[in-house]
């Protein structure tokens, strides 16, 4: 009898929707609440601050230059928190980044008005970073849940590879892909949706999306010390799907 894999449960196809959906919606809430831009990914941000630059518009490439930063401090941030609770116990330093990220969206929605755009873009540009680095493996496979453009990629690769081949797990794989992509594109409907209906607030749906991804994690991490309790034969077979 061939003996089942476990995913790891961070890298579960549930788990990667649900992140997918809070990056559609965090782009539609920046594009129609703070300026018209789309926080989550960098490289527009990276073209216009060259073409200011070029042009000579030293004060107004800063404004561009500040979510690049934000950007580069979260993943420094993230990657620092990792390296500290790694040693204390696999699967405690993601549900610590999806508590920060839920503390920081919170704030988000009950100050927003508070602050100019660039400060509320800046923010979640910090977030993406934070989100994008903690959770970066789908069933083993390479995935972004604040963007696409990779995704789509692989999900057309995988397809193409499917068709030519008849190979049933690059179906599979192209399958998941496309899944975390639809679910980007409801998280988008559903902020559009939401935003017109009770405005700032509306981003209160991903601390709760984010809210029910820690809560998985949680359960998966206590799952694991009980099946430890029970003796290190069970635990072996259990391993790679809580080690979150």
């Amino acid at each position: 009898m061939e003996e089942k894999v476990y995913i790891p449960i961070h890298q579960t196809l549930k788990v990667g929707m649900m992140l997918a959906v809070v990056g559609g919606f965090l782009d539609a809430y920046t594009y129609l609440l703070e300026g018209h831009v789309f926080a989550n990914a960098q490289t527009g941000n990276i073209v216009l601050l060259c073409i200011l630059l070029a042009e000579g518009f030293w004060l107004d490439a800063l404004y561009y230059l500040a979510p690049i930063l934000s950007y580069f401090i979260g993943i420094l941030v993230t990657e620092a928190i990792r390296k500290h609770y790694k040693a204390i116990g696999p699967g405690i330093w993601r549900m610590r980044m999806l508590t920060i990220e839920i503390i920081l969206l919170a704030i988000i929605a009950f100050t927003a008005d508070l602050f100019p755009s660039s400060i509320i873009n800046v923010s979640i540009s910090f977030i993406s970073a934070m989100q994008g680095c903690t959770f970066k493996n789908l069933v083993g496979q390479s995935y972004v849940t604040m963007t696409c453009t990779g995704n789509l990629r692989s999900a057309t690769r995988h397809l193409f590879q499917y068709l030519s081949t008849k190979d049933k797990e690059s179906g599979r794989i192209s399958g998941r892909y496309y899944a975390i992509i639809g679910s980007f594109c409801i998280g988008a409907f559903c902020g559009t949706f939401l935003v017109h209906l009770v405005s700032k607030y509306s981003i209160l749906l991903c601390c709760f999306l984010l809210f029910i991804v820690l809560k998985v994690l949680s359960r998966a991490h206590h799952k694991k010390h009980e099946i430890e309790s029970d003796g290190d034969d069970q635990m072996s077979n259990f391993q790679n799907y809580f080690d979150c």
